[in-house]
């Protein structure tokens, strides 16, 4: 399914990596539900998957139908399902994933990022995962962004850019 480029998006950044066999298992759940999300008893157009084996998404094309109300709780009582099953907390919106020298996904606390800026682990170039992401555009063209073109760039100073 090709979904528009301005289809709704929901991420969801999980307390944890998740294992291979989480990550297909999780993928296989996604898959049923967004083959029976439905708003107002019409289905959406609607697809979903496991990211780097720590993001899971969500996107509904609203061209189609919009997602409502009820939908939407629906989505949030599948997530929160999840997180009963495997064990991981997928709504802690402090969760601040990023690659460090290696290439490699760390994950801080937003209260930790000043500390890894003071320290020099983090600095404007180092590539994060945008978390605020809300459409399918986004996710393709800015999922992945520096430091110094999020909202953490707050947190640095000229020495830091």
């Amino acid at each position: 399914m090709s979904l528009s480029p301005e289809s709704r998006l929901w991420l969801y950044v999980s307390s944890r990596l998740l294992s291979t066999e989480e990550t297909s298992q999780i993928n296989s759940e996604i898959e049923i539900f967004c083959r029976q999300w439905a708003a107002h008893g019409v289905n959406l157009e609607a697809a979903g998957s496991v990211l780097h084996d720590r993001f899971i998404v969500l996107m509904v094309d609203e061209t189609h139908a919009g997602a409502s109300g009820c939908s939407i709780d629906s989505s949030v009582h599948f997530i929160r399902d999840l997180e009963r099953k495997y064990g991981i907390n997928l709504f802690n919106r402090m969760l601040i994933p990023y690659l460090d020298r290696d290439g490699a996904m760390q994950v801080i606390t937003a209260s930790e990022v000043k500390q890894y800026i003071q320290s020099g682990v983090l600095d404007g170039e180092t590539s994060i995962f945008n978390t605020t992401i809300q459409t399918k555009r986004e996710m393709d063209t800015r999922f992945l962004i520096r430091l110094k073109e999020s909202w953490l760039s707050r947190y640095l100073n000229p020495v830091n850019v």
